[in-house]
């Protein structure tokens, strides 16, 4: 047998862990043990390494006490089986679970970030509580679809990831396994987790998922407060509160969950959300649930069993009533009651005359004999409240006398919720309420005055008035707010001067819509002050000069557009504009829009210039010089054309130069032609012509002597001769000519071809 003094032993492949409850050695094959990571009733918890994959894991190792118990082992697995089928992000992830031997064992995700009961201790905001209790809430909703009551709800039972995501663990095995409950210490108890258990589970009723609800509805109060709403130091009294005491109302500025808090923690099943998902849709949207809207909060109610005194004979009967239902619901506790009347005599006598101390040290004697003897816990409760009280209502009337009416009423206000019908307690706050009331008369008189004064420009009797009101009233809020303002006011009072010289500077620029918001701030300062009233007449009639200045020029420029302009609207153009600068104390707006139109007639001369449409770039160019004859292209231009211009000139001479030359060149080729043509005739003249002749040249085929078209053996007939003296026969001049021209292949006319046929 391994030696149990040891931590930690190898044996073989696998490591084992002694119990240090017994000697028995706990082996969990597969499974590295490192340290012990917690311990309840019924089961052990071990930081663990899984050998086949590495990684780490929860060991949780059922306690050598519930060995010998087979149903409890039996019920151990089935539940195990049952969670290891949850795939929720919120809900811990069990990795294997089985037995060794006498030992049951799960092996699940290890959670290093610690639990809820730690993170509480350390203080969580509003906001990171309604994350948890609604990363929870899914986490059961979940769980309730598949039938399975987690019936342990408790921060020590919410781990946390390293990345803070919340966890619900041992789901389904507190009633069996995890029965341990550290913040309570009642002999024999064995219950779960008294603090935070429904009073259907206190009372051995049958449990739903609403049992689940009221536990976290404790946990969400927790998370607040940092406390539980119910705390005594025994199992019966916290029982108790759970059945019949309603829940304390929650601390300034948490209100806004008071009324989840009230439905998730009614004392009846019935009055509490049905499920999870209507608690998640409540926190998310309440302003939109009705079950919210139509919650009454439940009234404070006095616990005290009548009169000055506690009732012995009513407490009496309702703690054994209550024992009753805890006893026949399966709760077991032992009682075990000594006599105790001479103290509880004594610290009767003593609550009686208003000594609490000393009662309570009466009390507190009793109790050591008998731990729980419900007359002397009721006693110990309603001493404790009334000396709590007592100790409120001797500041409160501190606080009246130093003046303090406030805060004097809210420690009697705090004194009340612990006794709602103490006597002195309930007069200070009348006389308290009065001396506020006469207090903030006075204050509000003081505060209309102040007003009134600053209203009409008295900053200085104003701020006197409000110094007064806050003497009477330190916590008056708007006498602190208008003392802010008029304070202010002040020192704004001082800077109108330089104000002034700014919002000069900004008219100047030209910076209209600033000077006059400057303008504006400063008379808010001053309301009636003469400098800033006439600047903002000037900035106002710049500001409307503008606002006419802006429409002529868009009328303008909707007149003539820069896409349609011509060579004729310059004089109208520069007309438009003129009007407008008339009107213009700075005319940079109408300089530039004419600087538009100008450099838009600049473009289009120069395009005609390259076209050589020297016209059109004329035309172009007077318009120019009538809207802008300083144009800084104008000069260019105008040059420009002028050279275009003689270079036309010049090329149109020297065109008519070389169409003369040429013609004259022509007329002297057609005069020689002519010339070469009439010395061929007129050689050809000269010449006698031949005695016979047989052939001749053949005309051309469209001028042909007629002879030749029309051969005749025939001898031409004689024809008569003309008077006058005889020729000598041979061919006439004019036919010679003929002759001559049919050589040469020129036409002949009808009369030639008749005449002249041989």
């Amino acid at each position: 047998m391994v030696n149990c003094r040891d931590r930690a032993h190898n044996k073989g492949s696998q490591t084992v862990w002694c119990d240090k409850e017994a000697p028995v050695v706990i082996e969990v094959p597969g499974y590295t043990i490192v340290r012990k990571i917690g311990e309840g009733g019924m089961a052990t918890v071990y930081l663990a390494v899984q050998q086949s994959l590495g990684r780490r894991v929860a060991l949780k190792v059922i306690k050598s006490t519930q060995i010998n118990d087979s149903n409890f082992n039996d019920r151990f697995l089935k539940e195990g089986r049952i969670i290891a089928q949850f795939q929720h992000p919120q809900i811990i992830t069990i990795y294997d679970f089985g037995s060794n031997g006498p030992h049951s064992y799960f092996s699940m995700e290890f959670l290093p970030e610690g639990t809820l009961a730690q993170h509480i201790e350390r203080g969580l905001s509003p906001e990171r509580a309604l994350e948890i209790i609604k990363s929870v809430s899914g986490a059961l909703a979940y769980a309730h679809r598949r039938g399975v009551i987690h019936r342990d709800i408790k921060p020590q039972n919410i781990l946390f990831r390293q990345d803070g995501t919340p966890v619900l663990s041992d789901f389904g095995i507190a009633k069996i396994v995890d029965a341990d409950d550290t913040q309570l210490t009642a002999p024999g108890l064995a219950i779960g987790s008294p603090v935070y258990m429904s009073p259907e589970q206190i009372t051995g009723k049958p449990l739903d998922s609403r049992s689940d609800l009221y536990s976290l509805g404790i946990v969400f109060y927790e998370m607040l407060v940092r406390e539980p709403p119910y705390r005594a130091d025994d199992v019966i009294s916290i029982a108790m509160m759970h059945c019949t005491q309603p829940l304390p109302r929650l601390p300034d500025g948490l209100g806004r969950f008071q009324p989840v808090l009230q439905k998730l923690l009614a004392k009846t099943p019935a009055e509490r959300f049905e499920t999870a998902e209507q608690l998640i849709d409540a926190l998310d949207h309440p302003e939109s649930s009705a079950s919210l809207r139509n919650l009454i909060d439940t009234a404070r109610m006095d616990q005290t069993l009548g009169g000055a005194l506690f009732s012995k004979k009513s407490g009496l009967i309702g703690g054994l009533s209550l024992l009753a239902m805890l006893v026949g619901g399966g709760v077991y506790l032992a009682l075990n009651r000594q006599p105790v009347d001479s103290y509880e005599q004594l610290a009767l006598k003593h609550f009686q005359n208003g000594e609490f101390t000393q009662s309570l040290e009466l009390v507190k004697l009793g109790l050591a004999a008998s731990p729980e003897d419900g007359r002397l816990l009721a006693l110990r409760e309603r001493a404790e409240r009334y000396r709590s009280a007592a100790d409120l209502l001797e500041q409160a009337r501190q606080n009246r006398r130093d003046g303090s009416f406030e805060q004097g009423l809210r420690r009697v206000e705090d004194g009340l919720r612990q006794v709602p019908d103490h006597g002195e307690l309930l007069a200070l706050r009348q006389a308290l309420q009065t001396q506020l009331r006469e207090r903030q008369g006075e204050a509000d008189r003081l505060l209309a005055q102040a007003h009134a004064r600053w209203q009409a420009g008295d900053l200085e009797g104003g701020l006197q008035a409000a110094e007064q009101g806050l003497q009477r009233a330190p916590d008056h809020p708007e006498l602190s707010t208008l003392r802010t303002v008029l304070q202010n006011r002040l020192k704004e009072r001082q800077l109108v001067p330089q104000l002034v010289d700014t919002v000069r500077e900004l008219l100047r620029q030209g910076r209209l819509e600033d000077s006059l918001k400057r303008i504006e701030d400063g008379l808010l300062m001053v309301p009636e002050q003469p400098d800033l009233l006439e600047l903002r007449r000037q900035a106002s009639a710049a500001i409307a000069a503008n606002q006419r200045i802006d429409e002529l020029l868009r009328d303008c420029a909707n007149r003539f557009p820069l896409e349609r302009l011509t060579g004729q609207q310059g004089g109208e153009i520069a007309a438009c504009y003129r009007q407008i600068a008339a009107l213009a104390p700075d005319p940079d707006r109408v300089r530039a829009a004419l600087q538009q139109v100008g450099d838009r007639y600049a473009e289009l001369a120069d395009a005609a210039i390259r076209k050589a449409d020297l016209q059109l770039a004329g035309d172009y160019l007077a318009q120019l010089a009538l809207i802008q004859s300083g144009h800084p292209r104008l000069a260019t231009l105008n040059h420009l054309l002028q050279t275009k211009r003689k270079q036309a000139e010049s090329e149109a001479r020297r065109a008519v130069e070389e169409e003369a030359k040429r013609q004259a060149v022509e007329d002297a080729k057609r005069r020689g032609a002519e010339d070469a043509k009439r010395r061929a005739i007129e050689k050809a003249l000269s010449e006698p012509a031949p005695a016979n002749i047989q052939a001749r040249p053949k005309a051309p085929a469209t001028t042909v002597l007629k002879s030749e078209l029309n051969p005749s053996p025939k001898p031409a007939k004689p024809r008569p001769e003309l008077a006058g003296p005889s020729r000598q026969k041979g061919p006439k001049t004019h036919c010679r000519e003929a002759l001559l021209k049919a050589q040469l292949g020129e036409p002949l006319s009808a009369t030639e071809q008749e005449e002249c046929q041989p």
